[in-house]
C-alpha cells in the first residue's frame, strides 16, 4: 500500500518540474544571474569578492575531498553566485587609471583623440517636415570609436574605452577598422535628468561606450591608417552594405526600410514614427531580429538540405554555422544569439547522439551570454527573448490538446483533397492565434513595465502579422542572396516583398484606429510583477495548491493591480520643475489628487514628452492630467502635447486667447487634434481664478485683447497660493507684457519660475522688486544660469534644471522643501526667505 502511494504521488508530480531541476545549468544559471543582481544593487568591493571567491572555492574542495556532496553543492552554487557578480564588475563598474570617464565629466569640452572604427558609420535620416520641431532633425552620421590616445597638454597619453561619434555630415570615407585622429566637443554620456527617465547613461556604459563626442562635418577626423578589408567583421559589414542598398534601392518608402529592419535588423531611414507603431500594436518583434526570423530560416534551409539527402549530423552543423553568421551580419542582438546558441546545442545532442533537452539549451544560452554579452542580459529584447521562449517550452504544452486518436486520423484522411487541406488550414489558423494569445499573456506584463504600452489588438493582428512577414523574409532573402548575381531575382523577389510588407503597414494603421486597441500604463510597485511569475510558476506546478476559484480571485486581484495601479496623492501641494533642456514643463499636485501640468515642451522636440514629460508622471502613477495649461503658442512650450494627448486621460486644455490664432503648422495639428478649439480649448485670461484641495490659482496675465507683440508678451501668467505661500508661474513673458502685469500691486513670491528661460531682458531689476522672490527657479540649457544682475534681491536661493535637474519643491505649513534629482539634495528654503 504504501509503495503504491509513493507511485501515485509520483505520478500526478508535473514531470517537466524534476527535469528542471536535474538539469545543471539550471541552478548554475540561476547564481549567475543572482550574482549580477547582487554586484547592481550592493556593488561590493573588488577585493571582497576575490576573497569570498576563494574562501568557498576552499570550502568546495574540503567538501568534496570529506564527500559532503550536499555541502559542496552549496558552496559551489554560492561560488558560481560570486563567479557572476565579479562578472558584471569587470564588465560594468571596472575603471582603470587610463579609464576615458576620468578625463571627460557631464560639461562639454574641446578634445582630440586617435583611435579605430569599431562599427561601420551608419547615416540616420532627420525629420525635416515635423510641423513640432523648432529646428528641423538634420542627417548625421555615428559611429563607435575605440580609443587609443588623448592629446593632453599637447602630448598624447594611453586612454581607454568607446566614444560614441556623431557627426552632421556623411562619413562615407570612413570604414570599420580605421584608425582615425578626431577633434570635437566631447563629454560623458547624458545621464537621467528626471525621476522615472530612461538611464541612456547606464545602458551604453554597460555596453563599454562611456562617452560622445560631435563633430560638424568629416573635416574634424584625420585618416591615420585604412583598416584592412581582409577580415571577417569588414567582410559582414560589405555584405550587409550590399544588401541594405539592394532593398532599399528597388522598393519605395516605407516598404524598403521596412525590409532592411525585417532582414538586417534595423534600418537608419525609418523613423521613430514607424517603429513607434508597430511597438505600440505589440507587434514590433516581427521586425526585430529574433528567434522567430532565425527559426524560419533555419527550418528552410533544414527543409531544402534534407531534400537534398544531407545527413542529420551534416544538416545539423550547416544550419547551426548559418545562423551564426547570419546573426553576426545583423548585429548579434541577444535574441539572435540566444537562438543560435539553442539550436547549437541541439545541434550538438544531432552529432553526438544525445538528446539535449530545451530547458538545458535556453539555460545554456542564459550562461554563455552572461559571460560573452553581459551587457545585454537585462535589456528588454534580452529578457523578453528568454521569457517567451520559456513560455514556448513550459507553458503552451500544458494548455495543447491531446493528440489526435488513429481513428480521428483515418476518418480525416478518408476526406476529399479540397476538405483536408481546408481543415488543416484552420487547424494551423487556431494554433497560431492560440500559441500567440498565450505568449502574449504571458509576457505582456513584462514588456509593458519596459514600454508602459498594453496591447490587445496584437491578439488580432499578431498571427497575420507573422505570416505576411515570413513570406516576406524567405522572398528578401533569396532576393539577396541570388540578386547578388542574377539581378532580376533581386526584382522578382521585391513583387513578392511590397504587397506583404504594404499589407503589414496598412493592418498596423487600421490596429492603431481600433478603441483601446492599445493603451498606456504607469510604473507598477516593484513587486508586482515578480509576484505575478511567481505565482505561474507554482500554479504550473501545484496547481491543487489552492482550489481553482482561489486561482481565479488571485489573477483577478492580480490584473486590477496591473492594469489599476493605486496612487497615493500628497498630503500637500507638491510641484515638480522638469528638466526638459531650454523648454519648460511645470507639473503641480494637489492634496485632493489633482494633476496640472503647466507648459509641455522643449526646443530639443516633440520627443521630449516621450522621453522626460511621460516618464516622470508615470513613475508618480499619474493617468489623468485635470488641466493642461499652456503658456503661449511657442512651439518649446507646447510640442509635448500631442503625445500627452494620446498617453494621458487630458480632461481640459487651457491657453491663452491667441494661441489657437497664431498662423504656423505646429498650433494646426495641436488644433487639428483637439478638434473645435473653440469647444475643447478653454481660454484662460487676467483675472480667471479657481482653487483645488486648498491650492488657489488666480491668472494675472494676459487680457482678453493683447498687447501687441510675439507671443512671449501674452504668456499666460499664473500665481500659485498654498497656505500662505505664493509662487508665480511666468512662460516666457517680456516686455510688454511685463510692465503689464506689474501693474498689479507688489506681491511678494516665495517662489518664481523665471521668465523666458533665465533671459537677462525678461528680469529687469523692477521686476525682481516687485514680485521679491525668495527663490528662483530657471528652466534652460544654456549657459545664462545665473548671469542674471540681481542688484536688489542677491539674496534669492537661485536654482536651475540644467545644473540641478528636476526640481521638487513641496510645500508644507512650516515651510518649503527643496528636493532636487541629480545630486539629491534635501533642503529647506530658510525661515528668514520666506514671505
Amino acid at each position: 500500500m504504501p509503495s503504491a502511494q509513493k507511485a501515485e504521488t509520483k505520478d500526478t508530480s508535473p514531470a517537466w518540474y524534476f527535469t528542471l531541476w536535474k538539469v545543471p545549468s539550471v541552478p548554475a544559471a540561476l547564481a549567475i544571474t543572482l550574482g549580477f543582481l547582487l554586484d547592481m544593487a550592493y556593488q561590493p568591493p573588488l577585493l571582497f569578492m576575490m576573497a569570498l571567491s576563494l574562501g568557498l572555492l576552499l570550502a568546495w574542495l574540503v567538501c568534496i575531498v570529506g564527500k559532503k556532496l550536499n555541502l559542496a553543492l552549496m558552496y559551489l552554487l554560492l561560488f558560481i553566485v560570486c563567479l557572476g557578480a565579479f562578472r558584471h564588475f569587470i564588465a560594468t563598474r571596472l575603471v582603470t587609471s587610463d579609464d576615458v570617464r576620468l578625463s571627460l565629466d557631464d560639461s562639454v569640452s574641446l578634445c582630440k583623440f586617435k583611435g579605430y572604427l569599431q562599427e561601420e558609420p551608419r547615416l540616420w535620416v532627420g525629420e525635416t517636415n515635423n510641423p513640432l520641431r523648432t529646428v528641423p532633425a538634420a542627417n548625421r552620421s555615428s559611429a563607435i570609436l575605440y580609443l587609443i590616445e588623448m592629446q593632453q597638454n599637447g602630448e598624447w597619453n594611453p586612454v581607454k574605452g568607446n566614444l560614441r561619434m556623431v557627426s552632421n555630415d556623411t562619413l562615407g570615407e570612413f570604414h570599420l577598422g580605421d584608425t582615425v585622429e578626431i577633434t570635437g566637443r566631447a563629454k560623458l554620456i547624458s545621464a537621467p535628468m528626471n525621476p522615472g527617465e530612461w538611464d541612456y547613461r547606464s545602458f551604453l556604459n554597460q555596453q563599454g561606450i562611456y562617452g560622445e563626442i560631435r563633430i560638424n562635418d568629416s573635416s574634424a577626423i584625420r585618416m591615420v591608417e585604412e583598416g584592412s578589408w581582409f577580415n571577417f567583421s569588414s567582410l559582414l559589414c560589405f555584405i550587409r552594405a550590399r544588401a541594405a542598398n539592394l532593398l532599399v534601392s528597388n522598393l519605395p518608402t516605407p516598404e524598403g526600410p521596412l525590409a532592411e529592419a525585417l532582414l538586417l535588423g534595423d534600418s537608419p531611414l525609418l523613423h521613430n514614427s514607424e517603429w513607434d507603431k508597430f511597438k505600440n500594436t505589440g507587434v514590433l518583434h516581427v521586425l526585430a531580429i529574433s528567434g522567430q526570423h532565425l527559426a524560419i530560416l533555419g527550418g528552410t534551409l533544414a527543409w531544402l538540405l534534407r531534400a537534398f539527402r544531407f545527413k542529420p549530423a551534416s544538416i545539423a552543423f550547416m544550419v547551426t554555422l548559418f545562423l551564426l553568421v547570419y546573426a553576426l551580419l545583423t548585429g548579434g542582438r541577444p535574441s539572435a544569439m540566444r537562438a543560435v546558441i539553442m539550436v547549437g546545442c541541439f545541434s550538438l545532442g544531432i552529432i553526438l547522439r544525445r538528446p539535449a533537452p530545451a530547458i538545458h539549451t535556453l539555460t545554456a544560452s542564459w550562461i554563455i551570454l552572461a559571460f560573452v554579452q553581459p551587457w545585454d542580459l537585462f535589456s528588454p529584447g534580452c529578457t523578453l527573448s528568454f521569457l517567451a521562449t520559456a513560455c514556448l517550452i513550459w507553458v503552451i504544452p500544458k494548455f495543447s490538446q491531446p493528440e489526435e486518436s488513429p481513428l480521428e486520423l483515418l476518418t480525416h484522411e478518408s476526406k476529399p483533397l479540397w476538405r483536408r487541406m481546408l481543415a488543416d488550414f484552420l487547424k494551423a489558423t487556431r494554433e497560431l492565434f492560440f500559441i500567440s494569445a498565450i505568449v502574449w499573456v504571458f509576457v505582456t506584463p513584462l514588456a509593458t513595465a519596459f514600454t508602459h504600452v498594453v496591447s490587445p489588438v496584437a491578439l488580432l493582428i499578431g498571427p497575420p502579422l507573422i505570416i505576411l512577414t515570413t513570406i516576406a523574409l524567405l522572398a528578401g532573402f533569396i532576393g539577396i542572396v541570388l540578386g547578388s548575381f542574377i539581378s532580376p531575382i533581386a526584382v522578382v523577389a521585391t513583387w513578392i516583398i511590397f504587397p506583404c510588407l504594404w499589407l503589414c503597414g496598412k493592418l498596423v494603421d487600421l490596429a492603431l484606429l481600433i478603441p483601446m486597441g492599445h493603451f498606456y500604463l504607469p510604473d507598477f510597485p516593484s513587486w508586482l510583477i515578480p509576484l505575478g511569475y511567481v505565482s505561474v510558476f507554482i500554479w504550473l506546478n501545484w496547481p491543487s495548491l489552492m482550489p481553482k476559484y482561489a486561482w481565479r480571485c488571485v489573477a483577478i486581484l492580480w490584473t486590477l493591480l496591473f492594469i489599476f495601479p493605486i496612487r497615493i496623492p500628497p498630503r500637500d501641494l507638491c510641484v515638480t520643475f522638469l528638466a526638459v533642456g531650454h523648454g519648460t514643463c511645470v507639473v503641480m499636485e494637489t492634496p485632493d489628487g489633482k494633476v496640472l501640468v503647466y507648459d509641455a515642451g522643449s526646443i530639443s522636440g516633440p520627443e521630449v514628452s516621450r522621453r522626460k514629460i511621460a516618464p516622470f508622471l508615470w513613475s508618480k502613477k499619474i493617468t489623468t492630467i485635470d488641466k493642461l495649461l499652456i503658456s503661449h503658442a511657442d512651439l518649446d512650450h507646447f510640442n509635448g502635447l500631442p503625445f500627452l494627448l494620446e498617453s494621458f486621460n487630458v480632461r481640459s486644455v487651457a491657453t491663452t486667447p491667441s494661441f489657437s490664432q497664431k498662423p504656423t503648422p505646429g498650433v494646426a495639428l495641436v488644433n487639428q487634434l483637439l478638434g473645435n478649439p473653440r469647444e475643447n480649448l478653454e481660454l484662460i485670461t487676467k483675472g480667471k481664478s479657481w482653487s483645488s484641495g486648498g491650492v488657489d490659482f488666480e491668472v494675472l496675465h494676459p487680457p482678453q485683447v493683447g498687447p501687441s507683440g510675439n507671443e512671449n508678451t501674452r504668456s499666460m501668467v499664473i500665481e500659485v497660493g498654498y497656505k500662505g505661500f505664493k509662487m508665480l508661474l511666468t512662460g516666457d513673458l517680456q516686455s510688454p507684457g511685463l510692465e503689464m502685469v506689474m501693474q498689479f500691486p507688489p506681491r511678494a513670491v516665495d517662489v518664481l519660475m523665471a521668465p523666458h528661460h533665465g533671459s537677462i531682458k525678461s528680469l529687469p531689476s523692477e521686476f525682481l522688486n516687485w514680485c521679491q522672490p525668495a527663490s528662483v527657479v530657471i528652466g534652460t540649457q544654456g549657459d545664462i544660469y545665473p548671469s542674471v544682475p540681481l542688484p536688489v534681491n542677491s539674496s534669492s536661493k537661485w536654482m536651475s534644471t540644467r545644473e540641478e535637474g528636476a526640481i521638487t519643491l513641496r510645500f508644507h505649513k512650516s515651510g518649503i522643501a527643496i528636493e532636487t534629482f541629480i545630486n539629491l539634495k534635501r533642503e529647506a528654503l530658510p525661515e528668514g526667505m520666506l514671505h
